[in-house]
């Protein structure tokens, strides 16, 4: 029986090297923690969207995820109270809302889950309800983080299916 030539193994060797090293490549995400456990999900824009607590009126904060944490980039409301950030361009959108243009970096998101005011996590055009996915009061921690392309290939821990699960709550 004949052996493989050496240009065979050493070939044999390095593609099996490069799979491993693309397969150990880090996907950007972000990191969403629960309660009821943690997941990743990858698009770099997602929007909070919860009613206020005491003037009952949406609210929505658009966020662009970055390496050192997430930039609030702009707010919509319908009116002035307590924590309305105050630096940025106003406009008035055709629904009535106030849009302000604000870039404020933050390292994490935190925020507190309620069915009171309707938590909701916007990711591209899909509502993830998180107050449906989790009990009342439930921290929700937001990081940037990263995931190694098998495990986002193979694994798929993403939001929507693994917290969705949770919608009989």
């Amino acid at each position: 029986m004949r052996l493989p030539s050496k240009r065979l193994r050493y070939g044999s060797a390095a593609a099996g090297l490069l799979l491993t090293a693309i397969l150990h490549w880090p996907v950007k995400g972000t990191a969403l923690i629960l309660e009821e456990g943690q997941c990743f999900f990858n698009p770099g824009h997602f929007t909070l969207h919860w009613l206020h607590s005491v003037e009952h009126e949406v609210w929505q904060e658009d966020y662009q995820r970055k390496d050192s944490g997430f930039l609030l980039t702009t707010t919509r409301f319908r009116t002035f109270g307590a924590g309305v950030p105050h630096d940025g361009d106003l406009e008035l959108d055709a629904q009535g809302y106030i849009n302000r243009s604000v870039h404020i970096h933050l390292p994490e998101i935190n925020r507190t889950v309620s069915r009171l005011t309707e938590t909701t996590l916007l990711v591209g055009e899909q509502p993830w309800p998180l107050f449906r996915w989790t009990g009342d009061y439930t921290n929700l921690q937001l990081h940037p983080a990263r995931q190694v392309l098998w495990r986002h290939l193979f694994i798929k821990d993403y939001c929507h299916e693994q917290l969705g699960n949770n919608a009989s709550r």
